[in-house]
């Protein structure tokens, strides 16, 4: 079951890249009220540039998670339609249908747990990239004013 397999490597964060973008970006993250008042003009503009880079890569690595949500809940719908028809004549929610059909299925039982993973790294990634967006704002903006 590779599949699986590599669905397992993605919920063990073996795919995320966003943590390894560039060294400089860790001392910029982590200047102290020292630092941030001895840096240069043409540092602050360099720094806010790398900071903007970092930011869409994350927006990048954003993307490829909602493509797996995607992905996941196409699946799943497919699953459901297929396996539909065994509980169709039960008196119950649809809801309850659907996981009575998903409880009884490993793969999308493992597509499920693939998808709330991707839901949780889009909502780190996007607080996460507006932090640093903001950050290369008030850098370019402490640039301007040196």
């Amino acid at each position: 079951m590779q599949f699986l397999d590599r669905i397992d490597e993605y919920i063990a964060n073996k795919n995320l890249g966003v943590s390894n973008f560039r060294e400089e970006l860790k001392e910029a993250e982590s200047f102290s009220l020292d630092e941030l008042n001895s840096i240069s003009q043409g540092d602050c503009f360099n720094y806010a540039f790398l900071m903007y880079a970092y930011a869409d890569h994350i927006n990048s690595e954003r993307s490829k998670q909602e493509n797996v949500i995607g992905f996941c809940e196409e699946s799943i719908n497919k699953i459901i339609a297929r396996d539909y028809k065994e509980v169709q004549d039960i008196y119950v929610n649809h809801n309850v249908k659907v996981a009575m059909i998903t409880q009884e299925n490993t793969v999308a039982q493992k597509l499920i747990e693939f998808k709330n993973v991707a839901e949780s790294r889009i909502r780190s990634l996007k607080s996460k990239e507006f932090n640093v967006r903001r950050m290369a704002e008030c850098l370019l903006e402490k640039g301007k004013r040196k």
